[in-house]
């Protein structure tokens, strides 16, 4: 996922690392450092309204518990600056659910969702996870999966005039058919 910052610069969530171009090159790039080095960057979104505003979403496999379930190490950072730095937003997410997306609303900045799953095979469920002090604290809303043949919810957007109108799409292996959710 890429977006455009403010300053005309490209920055990018990649398995990489966060991206970044400078001086609107984009045929050079540079992995961020300081806070967000070695981490996986799975998605990223800024406000229209606000470019200079990025909010990154990290997601990566982390261990297996005593018990055998997954484990992941989930964080939204947040820059104000063109993504010049970064700030953790919060406490880290639930660490037994993988996280796809991440969006704010275009016309409230303090509603952030992000979407995840929790499991795996037929016991896998969905959910939305929904911020309405800019990502320090959420509340979920589940989302039906049906298996094989959806595995995880992704967020395709949020209505711009109406922050609690959501458009979700679920994912499944190649092939299988895709659900909206609106």
């Amino acid at each position: 996922m890429f977006t455009f910052t403010e300053d005309g610069n490209i920055v990018g969530a990649t398995f990489d690392g966060f991206v970044r171009s400078r001086d609107m090159d984009v045929c050079k790039v540079e992995v961020a450092g300081g806070n967000l080095t070695d981490k996986i960057f799975v998605d990223l979104t800024s406000r229209p309204a606000a470019p200079a505003t990025v909010f990154a979403l990290s997601g990566g496999y982390a261990e297996t518990d005593d018990a055998g379930v997954f484990l992941y190490n989930s964080e939204i950072f947040r820059s104000d600056d063109n993504a010049s730095s970064f700030v953790r937003v919060g406490e880290p997410l639930d660490r037994k659910a993988v996280y796809q997306t991440i969006d704010v609303a275009p016309s409230n900045p303090s509603r952030i969702y992000a979407s995840g799953s929790r499991g795996i095979a037929e016991g896998r469920k969905g959910f939305i996870a929904i911020s309405d002090d800019g990502g320090t604290t959420f509340h979920e809303s589940p989302i039906d999966l049906s298996w094989p043949n959806e595995y995880a919810p992704y967020i395709a957007g949020v209505h711009h005039t109406n922050p609690d109108i959501l458009y979700v799409r679920t994912a499944g292996p190649p092939g299988a058919p895709s659900r909206t959710h609106p």
